[in-house]
């Protein structure tokens, strides 16, 4: 992160409205389902649009003030409330760090402030889901099962369990066939999108 290529490419001021929608993002961020979270994450990485990803950096790296690539619970909070834009109290800040800290080790990475800060409504366009969908369904045979999900957490360093997987599918699930489809995947992500917005 304190690579000069990164440093020179640092602009002073992150335009008002880009603040305000990463302030809003990150409020409405939900963490709770992990499947939902790896799909963002595999969007953030590949779909966020340039000047997006610009400002996102920029923010994380005015907040990093330790440098040390990832962000602590004080300097989210400080980050925050230095903003003009800042309309949140420092509980509700505090609050906003532990949904997005999702692997709860008391920091944020860059691929979790990302992926929560980026505005979902953006991100879920109909080619977006359909790349997402076949970045998990690795047969390619429209269906996305148990050891496909297994396989691809474990080549993201995160192993689940044959259990965790049987119930992350089962959440989706509505025809019962053990498997998700797009219909299914689509559904998870809209009514995830939806809930957000309440």
């Amino acid at each position: 992160m304190n690579h000069p290529w990164i440093t020179s490419k640092q602009s002073s001021e992150i335009p008002p409205e880009a603040l305000k929608d990463i302030q809003q993002n990150l409020k409405k961020f939900n963490g709770k389902f992990k499947l939902e979270q790896a799909v963002y994450t595999y969007l953030a990485m590949n779909a966020a649009t340039v000047e997006d990803e610009k400002y996102l950096r920029e923010m994380f790296l005015k907040m990093d003030t330790s440098k040390d690539g990832k962000i602590n619970k004080v300097e989210f909070v400080e980050g925050m409330a230095k903003s003009n834009k800042n309309t949140y109290t420092k509980v509700e800040l505090e609050e906003i760090f532990s949904e997005i800290d999702s692997d709860n080790s008391g920091m944020i990475d860059y691929s979790e402030f990302l992926r929560a800060a980026l505005n979902k409504t953006k991100l879920l366009s109909e080619n977006n889901l359909h790349a997402a969908f076949k970045f998990f369904d690795l047969d390619g045979n429209g269906v996305i099962t148990k050891d496909e999900l297994s396989e691809v957490f474990t080549k993201g360093n995160a192993n689940l369990n044959d259990k965790l997987c049987e119930a992350m599918i089962g959440e989706i699930d509505k025809n019962k066939d053990k498997s998700i489809s797009f219909e299914e995947f689509k559904q998870m992500m809209q009514n995830g999108l939806k809930a957000a917005q309440k």
